[in-house]
């Protein structure tokens, strides 16, 4: 159908209005005097799920469910025209931009006219629409921008979306809409948030508010709509073929002849949905999962839904019935969008004058007394750690490509084809990068990165972010051989990443060689070049081996400075990692070193490792450091319990150890992929057993817990504290709900807080945002004494009453980044590699959930329990610990979080033939210079990626200022501050740069809180020095 509709639609059914005018202008009126009834006709299409993206779209694998998007736009194109007064909504560009590349000219012509026509509109305008909880904010804000830049090249300023619609998200963030107003959103819809709030709101009528989305600015808000049940059709409504409700019968000579028996129910629905609203406007969705496949069975039964109510309504009008009723006004019922939904209510609130505000954000979400959504924050960790590397390495591609546009392999995509189509498709260099751009705003989809989805679709979730990496892969490894002086005669291989690193195996350093001779590239995305992380890397060669036989060089390839390193044996958890087993050239000891000077900013650092046979036993760790006596902060032993165990000089103490939420029974809801639910306290287990490491540049406590729990708590020369835990096989996997902590703990003077319960966590990887505990809101403090060491019992509790309030549970909230307790005088903080769920249940605990399997689904729409059996069986991962005045850790704290997020990458290639030396005149960095030490690069990549893709002298820019108020404004000349060229003319935009900031000011909405909203602008006039104010971010387009 979908080839032909374009060509056989008669003239006379595409009524559209001429002209360029779009948006608002296009909104149908309504009346005062009415109870104004906004029937808002859309689908929600998750990009993955029960089936994968491309089951979805096509209609595939139908015993899973039975979905198909293609079917959903075709009608729904076909039902638009045949009708000017209907309206449809549509979010996911995933999909939207796949159907448009495959319609006919005739057909996209077709849909041309209806997005003119106000009829097409589309809300959101995501490549997906992203989770709240688990998703980085960089992240969010890139899978906005790509899907935001098809719309605007494909529709111009008719295609941007006017509001966000996030109706299906578990939980809401400050940040997430702090960008939708930033990027200039006029208001949010959505429908969860905890059923007590709600319940309150409903009786209260404050299910409309102004959200203060930046607590450091009373003037930024955003209007947020509250669905009043759920995104889909009212009980009874839905007349999509997926329902079993009754049609509209309006044929009075029908037998079966409904309609005022239809008209009263759905009066009588809309007169209860006024009650909770402030205004006379309610907003009625009709739609659900996937749709209007039939889009023509819907509106002929919401035509004469309309029809129908209006008419009656027009009659007891002209009766004179609501005159005498009082304050119950006549309905009117109209096609409406979120769009006019919200002008209508701007309007309205204008008029009283007056709108209920609300800050903080909207976590966690419990959708009754014991379901509370707070598991997805931790549910597939080896996919949400896949997902941070891939975010890293994205704009690690994004910058190297800039430096060598043309340069990279024509990398063929996919990979992998169950099919006869084995060859893929081979991609361009730009391809190459945006199509990791496509893969990572899939993957920020509210089923994706959450691991809510079935294990099939994470299956393919994980494949095509494999293939989209291994392509951007390549790319930065063709970008990292041009550092090298030109050859021909040169036989040594390029360089490559290694894909199995977190199972310390790399083929140029650990292939059957006591001795590699390896370049090592590292990839800095930051913009800052005082960056000095402790990197790993694997050697094939035992630790004895090496101490005995080889002597070992480490240097900047650069400069030729040698740099110290220590070698440690590789963990015997590590060794036994299952996804060793079927691999070649294992590694049996790890190399680790800081480099001497800070990382090259936003590009290339090389370094070189050369091994030699040697008989002076050690020689390997005495290149030029020893660690200094009695200079560090803080030790590190075997304490109490026989656990790892930090101190610092100013007598605080640091402990850890694994803990575990176990059940070998269930009560509905039981822990799934969204629901964490404790039916008993954690409790400890195993016997641990420690060995200490001591060495020049770390001390690590290596303790094993069982056989799948291990830690190794380590304290680096510098006085950096990480913990690396590898936890798996769960045992009894689908017998018994394991779910498995890491609790810290930590004493000392001025570490606890003054408000008893209070911690704080990220908000989507960006600021801080106060957490309470459940059951200390109104606490007066009242500490127990601290003891100087450990109590033997700190690490069991009464369950009782935390079971009955659910207070574990409900006090758990999503931690991207990182989660910390501010005391009176010092700061405990610890610094995740991945989206985790965390709580501080006691004074002085942190507690992160790292792994977790359970035996049942949880109801509430996977449809299966959370056992993952191949990948993610066993999880490896590290936190980094901070002890320090909360002065520094203040600020320090939202930089050093851009340094775990944001990690470097690593590239390695074999010169055992290759001699060249660096390339002094290559192009090693995209800047020409550090960014100031609070400005950070957010993001930088080539510009436009939709339309005219010829155009190479345009980037895309945006700088967030991650310093205090006390740091004041930044100021920072951008004419020469990259290397592809002087910078011109700087453009500012919009968050998600799909419209200039003095458009979006001019565009937006005014409500009743005696402000407009403030798009302060970074540059005056045609300079090319930006301002910014502290936890400002700002997007320009430069032109070179």
């Amino acid at each position: 159908m979908t080839l032909y509709i374009g060509l056989w639609l008669p003239v006379f059914f595409l009524p559209f209005i001429l002209g360029e005018e779009c948006g608002y202008s296009l909104c149908p009126p309504t009346k005062d005097d009415h109870i104004n009834v906004h029937l808002v006709p859309h689908t929600h299409d998750d990009v993955g799920w029960l089936k994968n993206i491309d089951q979805y779209y096509f209609g595939d694998a139908k015993f899973y469910q039975t979905a198909a998007v293609q079917y959903i736009l075709d009608s729904v194109m076909h039902a638009l025209a045949l009708n000017p007064n209907r309206k449809f909504v549509y979010v996911e560009m995933a999909f939207f931009e796949r159907w448009w590349r495959l319609q006919t000219p005739a057909m996209q012509d077709v849909v041309h006219k209806l997005v003119k026509n106000g009829q097409l509109e589309f809300a959101l305008g995501g490549w997906s629409m992203n989770d709240e909880a688990v998703v980085h904010y960089s992240d969010s804000i890139d899978q906005l921008t790509r899907g935001l830049a098809f719309l605007n090249a494909t529709f111009g300023d008719c295609g941007r979306p006017r509001v966000a619609w996030q109706i299906d998200p578990f939980g809401h963030a400050r940040q997430q809409a702090r960008i939708f107003t930033e990027a200039g959103f006029d208001g949010v819809f959505f429908q969860r948030m905890d059923y007590k709030e709600k319940r309150k709101r409903l009786k209260e009528k404050t299910m409309e508010v102004l959200w203060k989305v930046d607590p450091a600015n009373n003037k930024s808000h955003l209007f947020t709509h509250i669905l009043y049940q759920s995104y889909c059709s009212p009980p009874g409504f839905c007349f999509d073929a997926k329902c079993d409700d009754p049609p509209m019968i309006v044929d009075p000579l029908a037998t079966n002849y409904n309609a005022p028996q239809r008209v009263s129910q759905f009066l009588e629905y809309v007169r209860m949905v006024s009650s909770s609203y402030a205004t006379n406007h309610i907003f009625v969705p009709m739609g659900c999962d996937f749709t209007y496949e039939n889009a023509n069975l819907n509106f002929i039964n919401l035509d004469r839904l309309i029809e129908q109510v209006n008419a009656q309504q027009q009659k007891e009008w002209s009766n004179g019935k609501f005159k005498s009723s009082g304050n119950v006004k006549p309905v009117h019922l109209l096609y409406s969008s979120p769009t006019c939904y919200i002008k209508s209510v701007n309007a309205a609130f204008k008029k009283q004058g007056t709108i209920p505000q609300r800050d903080g954000d909207f976590f966690p979400y419990a959708s009754a007394s014991n379901t509370f959504w707070t598991g997805f924050y931790t549910s597939r960790p080896s996919q949400k750690l896949m997902v941070r590397e891939a975010s890293s390495l994205l704009a690690a591609c994004e910058q190297a490509h800039l430096i060598k546009p043309n340069l990279g392999s024509r990398y063929r995509y996919p990979t992998q084809n169950i099919y006869d189509f084995k060859n893929g498709i081979a991609q361009t260099p730009d391809q190459v990068v945006d199509q990791l751009r496509r893969v990572m705003g899939v993957m920020q989809h509210h089923d994706a990165v959450t691991g809510t989805d079935k294990q099939h679709v994470s299956n393919d979730y994980r494949q095509r972010l494999t293939d989209a990496m291994k392509g951007c892969s390549q790319l930065v490894s063709a970008v990292a051989d041009t550092l090298l002086e030109k050859s021909y005669s040169s036989q040594g291989g390029g360089f490559s990443a290694c894909e199995n690193l977190n199972v310390s195996v790399c083929p140029p350093l650990t292939s059957k060689s006591l001795h590699p001779n390896t370049l090592i590239a590292v990839y800095n995305p930051l913009g800052w070049n005082d960056i000095q992380p402790w990197l790993r890397v694997p050697l094939y060669a035992t630790k004895d081996q090496l101490d005995w036989l080889s002597s070992f060089t480490l240097t900047d390839y650069t400069t030729g400075e040698t740099i110290p390193f220590q070698v440690v044996p590789v963990p015997l958890p590590v060794l036994k990692l299952p996804e060793r087993r079927p691999l070649h050239h294992k590694g049996s000891s790890e190399l680790i070193f800081k480099p001497s000077e800070g990382l090259k900013q936003a590009g290339f650092t090389l370094f070189a490792l050369k091994g030699e046979a040697s008989s002076d036993y050690g020689k390997s760790y005495r290149y030029g450091y020893k660690r200094p006596v009695n200079q560090q902060r803080f030790s590190l032993e075997i304490g109490p319990d026989n656990l790892p165990l930090f101190r610092s000089r100013e007598g605080h103490s640091i402990s850890m150890r694994f803990l575990n939420y176990d059940a070998n029974f269930y009560s509905r809801p039981s822990s799934g992929a969204y629901v964490f639910r404790a039916l008993s306290e954690a409790a400890a287990f195993g016997n641990p057993i420690s060995e200490i490491i001591r060495g020049e540049l770390v001390t690590e406590v290596r303790t094993n817990f069982t056989s799948w729990a291990y830690l190794s708590a380590r304290l680096y020369a510098d006085d950096k504290i990480e913990v690396e835990w590898i936890i798996g096989p769960l045992p009894q996997i689908g017998h018994r709900v394991s779910e498995i902590i890491l609790r810290y703990h930590v004493e000392g003077p001025g570490i606890l807080p003054n408000n008893r319960g209070e911690f704080y966590t990220d908000s989507m990887g960006n600021d801080l945002i106060r957490r309470q505990r459940l059951g200390t809101e109104d606490a007066e403090t009242n500490y127990p004494k601290m003891a100087e060491i450990i109590s033997p019992n700190m690490w069991g509790r009464d369950s009782r009453d935390s079971l009955k309030n659910h207070r574990i549970e409900g006090s758990y909230f999503p931690v991207v980044n990182r989660i910390m307790i501010k005391g009176t005088t010092y700061v405990f903080a610890v610094y995740t590699d991945r989206s985790e769920g965390g709580s501080s249940l006691a004074d002085g605990d942190i507690e992160l959930m790292l792994h977790r399997a359970t035996t049942v689904d949880d109801g509430l729409g996977v449809g299966e329990p959370l056992n993952e059996r191949a990948y993610g069986i066993v999880v490896r991962g590290v936190h980094r610990l901070v002890l320090d005045e909360v002065s520094k850790v203040n600020q320090i704290d939202v930089r050093l979080a851009q340094e775990v997020s944001r990690p470097p990458s690593l590239f390695f290639k074999d010169r055992s033939n290759d001699s060249r030396s660096a390339d002094r005149s290559a192009k090693y960095s995209i800047l020409t210079k550090s960014l100031p030490q609070f400005l950070h690069l957010l993001t930088v990549q080539q510009w436009p990626v939709e339309g005219d893709l010829t155009i190479k002298n345009q980037l895309l820019v945006r700088f967030q200022h991650v310093g205090t108020v006390e740091v004041g404004p930044i100021r920072f000349e951008l004419s020469d501050a990259f290397t592809l060229g002087r910078v011109a003319k700087a453009t500012e935009m919009t968050i998600t740069a799909n419209q200039l900031v003095r458009n979006a000011k001019m565009n937006s909405l005014v409500w009743p809180d005696g402000s407009e909203r403030t798009f302060e602008r970074a540059i005056n006039g045609n300079s090319t020095q930006v301002t910014l104010q502290p936890g400002e971010t700002k997007t320009f387009i430069l032109f070179l």
